[in-house]
């Protein structure tokens, strides 16, 4: 082989190299399709890792060089903003080096109306993403934030939803125990929970006494304990897990007022 083809085939097998990247990359847009910046994406893989990374000034972020393999991506709701889609809040994808793909984010801003969160307040992606798993069961805090949106605090606020280990399936996770959190934890709170047979959770915190729920941040902590087979499960390597928001309720002495919540995506943490 002479000198110019074996520099031409060096230079072909590099260049091929160099495009034969792992890509997953998106843009993040509300819902008046204006790009969404500096807002936090995840990227989680098989193995539990969780790569994260920022939109830039036009909502675009991406992902570079990753590891072959199935990734949960997830992006952070900023304050005083709801995921639309993807539904639940994340999306599961399959990256090699045969291109890039494409996950896509919108939001919706709200101006009013309180935010209510699982595992992680409204607008932050730190460790409120992981949660410290027994084998047996898990511990999780709900926050709200913007109580005193319509002028009176509420009275209660109830929230439904399911645990799912993305890509695989629903998981019964049935909450077992609650008990008053961050501001309100040495106050009386009724807090009562329904597990269905479908595998929905739906947990009621109620303070009547005044002045109710009027401060923003924690307010309960839940245990939801797992199923066996579903333990066996998140103990055997997957232990990705969602909570994704089916409805919620805020209700002060005279009406019910305007509430959203985001899904919680994150993984659990074997001790």
């Amino acid at each position: 082989m002479t000198n110019s083809l074996k520099f031409f085939s060096l230079f072909t097998i590099l260049t091929c190299q160099s495009f034969a990247q792992t890509v997953i990359d998106g843009n993040l847009t509300d819902d008046f399709s204006s790009a969404m910046a500096a807002v936090q994406v995840n990227a989680v893989n098989e193995a539990g890792t969780i790569s994260a990374t920022l939109s830039d000034s036009s909502g675009f972020y991406s992902f570079s060089g990753l590891a072959e393999g199935t990734y949960v991506v997830s992006a952070v709701a900023p304050v005083n903003y709801e995921v639309m889609a993807p539904e639940c809040g994340y999306e599961i994808v399959y990256v090699d080096s045969s291109g890039v793909v494409a996950v896509d984010f919108s939001f919706a801003q709200r101006t009013g109306g309180v935010a209510v969160d699982f595992g992680t307040p409204n607008g932050s992606g730190g460790g409120g993403n992981l949660l410290a798993f027994d084998g047996q069961s898990f511990d999780v805090t709900l926050y709200a934030s913007n109580l005193l949106t319509s002028g009176t605090a509420p009275q209660t606020l109830s929230v439904s939803g399911y645990w799912y280990v993305p890509g695989v399936d629903l998981i019964y996770a049935e909450a077992s125990n609650g008990n008053p959190a961050g501001s309100y934890a040495a106050d009386y709170m009724d807090i009562s929970f329904t597990n269905y047979s479908d595998g929905r959770t739906e947990i009621v915190m109620e303070k009547t006494d005044t002045p109710n729920l009027n401060v923003d941040g924690a307010i309960a902590t839940f245990t939801f304990n797992v199923s066996k087979a579903d333990a066996g499960l998140l103990t055997e390597g997957n232990h990705n897990l969602a909570f994704c928001v089916e409805s919620v309720e805020v209700i002060t002495a005279t009406a019910t007022i305007d509430s959203y919540a985001n899904a919680w995506v994150g993984k659990l943490l074997p001790l």
